[in-house]
């Protein structure tokens, strides 16, 4: 099965009270400081609305997000954690944003290749353009 998808993630942080955490705060902080490096950049703890949209379908979940939460799953795919993907290139570019690609064994589900770039403050909102294909794992007899 191949299939192109185009992710539309991290809309808004709806409010760090609705993970019960105070707020963090750091000696300056600013929500419009964006400094490319060769590490993703972290998002603001707070519960997170993503919305995933194939073209055709629209579908909105809610994540909780902390430090450690936040390390252990990629911004560009919550659904595979780090430790499942045999891949995960990322690099910033010199006209702003991040470009990403992994490769993930999905189990029964197939291994999963995905591409894009990812924009945005990733305190506030951030935008991912990305391209997906599965391939299904060899069947069983």
């Amino acid at each position: 099965m191949r299939f192109g998808l185009a992710v539309l993630a991290g809309i808004a942080v709806l409010g760090v009270s609705a993970c019960n955490k105070p707020a963090e705060k750091t000696d300056g902080e600013t929500a419009s400081a964006f400094v490319p490096s060769q590490t993703p950049p972290k998002r603001k703890p707070g519960l997170w609305e993503q919305r995933v949209s194939n073209g055709d379908v629209l579908q909105v979940s809610r994540i909780c997000l902390d430090e450690a939460t936040d390390a252990k799953i990629s911004f560009w795919g919550s659904q595979a954690t780090r430790d499942m993907c045999e891949q995960n290139v990322f690099s910033s570019r010199v006209a702003g944003g991040y470009q990403f690609s992994s490769v993930c064994d999905m189990g029964s589900g197939g291994k999963t290749t995905t591409s894009g770039v990812a924009t945005g403050d990733f305190s506030s909102k951030y935008l991912i353009q990305a391209e997906s294909s599965t391939v299904a794992p060899p069947r069983r007899r």
